[in-house]
């Protein structure tokens, strides 16, 4: 193809030899094959139109590659040439088609960036990865090869059957209570680009199952929250009190009910120690800022009504103000009602003697006020001691208050107050009491023993330092005898726990089986058995081998619903396998598909079910196989080569690639049929044409035995002319003879006996009859036949040597017309013969007898004819080796558990092949939608060798036996 631009570049070279007759010859070149190559590109580009890449890239890349040759005939001077053309009146031959060659060729770029992702696309096909996985790669494919709409159709479908999945894993995630499942599902529901919105039941569905989980969590969180809780509330740690409490709180949120009682209970005592601190630590900052107001009430000298506000805001809190502050209050406050009395002495002085009731009156409400400002200060010190607890320094302040001012003493505020002294005394001797008791049952000799509930107790009513001290040192012996015992059981629990989960790693990578479930089975019972054995292991631990028990249970439960799976799926395939027919392969095919489709390989099956009409057009070269055989032992009659004809066309239009033709010697038989009955009826025609058809041989028996041609009906009207003399005498007599090449006869005297052989008549009429009752026979053995006919002719004695040697020839140029093979190799018989046609011009002359061919040629050719003949194409030999020239299937296409194409053969059908060595053989459609036949490995001994190129390898294909090429 090279070689027409080649010429083209070298004539526009040289102008001055440019000619009309060159151009236009190289025009006609160079349109022929730019309209093949425009028709190839039309035909991928089309292709790539419907979205099918692969197949168009495929396609495009079949020797010659047609991007290439596009390149080849769009060169340079392509333009330039073109005008020329005009100029010269040439019609201009169609250009390449650049835009459909540049669209293949960037499709091809394109396609090797995607070569990566279409492998990993592949490879997880055949290794039957979840279809979650084979999405995230599928999704990529859309991304980076928009224009292929296939991808996204796929993605679509493959949607749909990732949502079925998802909602079938959520109901079992559901009964399993496998939360790290739903956890992971409502991600890849939430966080996935979907193209098929899901639907809102299933996210609804997902969030009341991850809901009703979290609760759970949260419980089993709770059940561990509650004595850790307490733990650190025996051990006074208020920071970590405070986090656990928080974290309860969180958890608490997300219960579906109440949490337990029992576990409820365990942090109440914690809860309402975290209140009183803050409680109490409000009171102290309120204290604090109504004693700091006081204060500076004092440090500004307020008035009177100010200060007493002031020091009332104080002894609203159980902390007594201090002593010098009060002091100070009371001295400043004593100063304002004293510079008020004087005052109002002072200002009342001039009217003194006219108010003497009104002095007197004063003097009383002065004494009451005093009084009342004394009870005051009495009833705030009474009430600070009792507040601060320092019930010995109360008991005493109100005994030297008695002793004092009785009446003070008696007042009602200072008696109530004196009963709640009482009342406290007699609480704290009864708090001390349960104290001591409670210590006592709780504190043991050996640490183990140590009562925590008990112990509890004391802590709780423990007030004094030196009972948070005893309480603390029980509790104290009680931890380090817990830590000790802890660390020995989380040490022990680890160790057993790290063997286990090797265990669980050589399980979960081991192969799906009822020996791998069980194995998990007895390591997920030993997990349960490690929480019970180890109790007082460390909350970390613990934690660590109930997420290993979590794992075996989600790792059981999976194995056994693939395992389900992947039992269904095997009788599926099994039954598969059994299809009794390739129609019925195809059903099983579709069942499969429809029945598990989320299996990895349900699209393959279903694409190759949808190939079976593929199956049926390939199979028909059996058929043609089947008519040519019939042909043949019909010795090619005319119904016989009918049906062949008819199926020839059926297989032509219906078969693209073949691995084999029909044996040589049969397809030359029967593609030369017409032209051999053509020559057939030619020759032997030709012969009683011939001009010595008509003529017997008359020899002489006086003399030199000359011998001389005579008419056949000359002879019979005068046979007693050529009797013999009874005397015995020597007769001259006048007979009619041949005397020249067209047969005229002249008389001419002939002496003695006169010997009468009826040929060469006998011999054309005998070629004759061998022809006529041996027709057939000749076209399936054409080369034996004329052979034997050529060794027949030559072993007659009584035909004439020169009249035989023209014969000869005459078969054997008609032979060798009607089979190259035979004219090779009679090639030197043939020249010799053909040098020799001169001496054999005057065969009417008067000559010996003579019946052996002249010059050593009677031998030299009966033994070369003997050879020939030994070795000649036999087609009628080839028909056993036709026969076994069909189509048989024998297998259907797998993988195994690494992805790696197998062929699973039929051991009946294999059996029909009896242990001979071929090749194995698939059926793929062909771009102009013919089935291809496309070799993918080898039959030796019975056992199936796949090629590497597995390109044309799809689970689930048919595959079929052909034999190898031994011819």
């Amino acid at each position: 193809m090279t070689g027409i631009t080649q010429r083209i570049r070298e004539s526009l070279r040289q102008r001055d030899g440019i000619t009309e007759e060159a151009m236009r010859l190289l025009a006609s070149e160079y349109s022929e094959e730019v309209s093949r190559i425009n028709k190839r590109l039309a035909n991928v580009g089309s292709l790539l139109d419907k979205g099918l890449k692969s197949e168009a890239i495929h396609q495009a890349s079949i020797a010659p590659d047609v991007v290439d040759d596009a390149s080849v005939f769009d060169f340079p001077e392509a333009e330039e040439w073109f005008d020329i053309l005009q100029l010269l009146g040439v019609p201009a031959p169609p250009a390449v088609n650049r835009e459909r060659a540049n669209q293949i060729n960037a499709a091809i770029v394109e396609n090797q960036r995607l070569t990566g992702q279409l492998k990993n696309h592949r490879k997880m096909a055949l290794a039957r990865a979840p279809l979650a996985w084979r999405l995230k790669v599928l999704r990529q494919l859309v991304e980076n090869d928009p224009l292929n709409l296939s991808w996204k159709d796929d993605l679509e479908n493959w949607e749909r059957g990732r949502l079925k999945e998802i909602r079938k894993e959520v109901r079992e995630a559901s009964k399993s209570a496998d939360v790290s499942t739903i956890v992971e599902l409502r991600r890849e529901i939430d966080e996935t680009a979907w193209t098929i919105t899901p639907d809102k039941s299933l996210s609804a569905e997902l969030e009341n199952a991850s809901a009703r989980f979290e609760s759970i969590k949260a419980q089993s969180e709770i059940k561990l929250i509650g004595p850790q809780v307490h733990e650190a509330f025996c051990q006074f740690e208020e920071d970590k009190v405070r986090v656990l409490l928080k974290r309860w709180a969180q958890n608490a949120a997300k219960l579906d009910r109440p949490a337990p009682r029992e576990i409820a209970e365990q942090i109440e005592a914690a809860k309402a120690w975290i209140a009183q601190l803050d409680h109490d630590e409000e009171e102290r900052r309120s204290w604090s800022r109504a004693i700091g107001k006081l204060e500076a009430t004092i440090d500004r000298n307020a008035s009177l009504s100010e200060l007493e506000t002031a020091y009332h805001g104080c002894t609203k809190f159980d902390e007594p103000i201090p002593l010098d502050l009060l002091r100070r209050y009371q001295s400043l406050a004593e100063e304002r009602a004293l510079t008020k009395r004087r005052s109002f002495q002072l200002g009342m002085g001039g009217i003194i003697a006219a108010c003497v009731l009104l002095i007197a009156a004063f003097a009383w409400w002065q004494y009451k006020e005093m009084r009342s400002q004394k009870i005051e200060l009495a009833v705030a010190e009474f009430e600070t001691l009792l507040k601060e607890q320092n019930f010995d320094g109360a008991e005493q302040f109100h005994a030297d208050l008695k002793a004092r001012e009785k009446d003070i003493a008696d007042h009602p505020s200072i008696a109530s107050i004196a009963l709640q002294l009482e009342k406290k005394v007699q609480e704290e001797k009864d708090r001390k009491s349960k104290f001591k008791e409670y210590l006592e049952i709780a504190d043991q000799a050996e640490a183990g023993d140590i009562d925590r509930s008990a112990l509890l107790r004391a802590e709780t009513l423990a007030k004094t330092e030196s009972e948070k001290a005893a309480a603390f040192k029980v509790q104290r012996r009680w931890s380090l005898w817990k830590a000790k015992v802890e660390s020995s059981q989380t040490l022990k629990q680890l160790e057993k726990l790290k063997a286990h989960r090797g265990k669980l790693d050589e399980l979960e990578q081991g192969i799906v089986a009822e020996e791998t479930l069980l194995g998990i089975a007895i390591v997920a019972s030993e997990l349960e058995a490690i929480l019970n054995e180890f109790p007082e292991a460390s909350e970390s631990s613990i934690k660590q081998v109930k997420a290993a028990h979590e794992r075996a249970t989600h790792l059981h439960s999976s194995l056994r619903s693939r395992m389900e799976q992947m039992q269904k799926m095997d009788v599926a395939w099994q039954k598969i396998l059994l299809s009794p027919s390739l129609d019925s392969l195809a059903e099983n095919l579709q069942r499969f598909s429809e029945a598990f489709p989320n299996s990895p390989i349900a699209d393959e099956l279903n694409f190759v079910a949808e190939e079976s009409d593929l199956w049926t057009a390939a199979l028909s070269w059996n058929e043609f196989i089947e008519a040519t055989s019939l042909a043949l032992r019909a010795d090619l009659s005319e119904e016989s080569m009918k049906a062949f004809r008819a199926a020839q066309d059926q297989m032509n239009d219906s078969v693209g690639e073949r691995l084999d033709g029909l044996p040589k010697e049969i397809a030359s038989c029967v593609s030369e049929l017409d032209e051999h009955r053509e020559i057939l009826k030619r020759v032997f025609d030709g012969l009683p044409a011939i001009v010595f058809n008509d003529f017997y041989t008359v020899v002489e028996s006086d003399g030199d035995r000359e011998r001389y041609f005579v008419f056949k009906s000359y002879f019979d009207a005068n046979r007693k002319t050529f009797a013999s003399d009874a005397s015995g005498s020597s007769v001259l007599r006048g007979i009619e003879v041949v005397v020249n090449q067209s047969g005229a006869v002249a008389t001419r005297g002939l002496s003695g006996d006169l010997h009468v052989f009826p040929e060469p008549n006998q011999s054309i009429t005998r070629l004759l009859d061998e022809y006529r009752r041996n027709e057939t026979e000749f076209l399936t053995d054409w080369s034996g036949q004329f052979l034997k006919l050529i060794a027949n002719l030559q072993a007659r004695d009584e035909l004439d040597s020169q009249v035989k040697e023209i014969l000869v020839s005459y078969l054997l140029s008609g032979a060798c017309e009607g089979s190259d093979w035979l004219e090779t190799q009679l090639a030197e018989q043939l020249q010799t013969l053909s040098e020799r046609s001169s001496q054999t011009e005057d065969w009417f002359s008067p000559k010996k007898f003579e019946s052996n061919l002249a010059g050593g040629l009677q031998d030299s050719l009966r033994q070369r004819l003997a050879d020939v003949y030994g070795k000649r194409p036999q087609p009628l030999l080839e028909v056993k080796t036709l026969e076994k020239m069909k189509y048989t299937w024998v297998g259907v296409l797998g993988s195994n558990r690494y992805g790696e194409f197998e062929v699973s053969l039929l051991q009946d059908r294999l059996d029909t092949v009896n242990d001979e060595a071929g090749r194995l053989a698939v059926v793929r459609s062909s771009s102009d939608g013919r089935a291809d036949w496309v070799v993918i490995g080898n039959l030796r001994s019975g056992e199936a060798e796949l090629l590497e190129d597995t390109d044309d390898c799809v689970v689930g294909r048919p595959v079929f036996f052909f034999p190898s090429k031994n011819r």
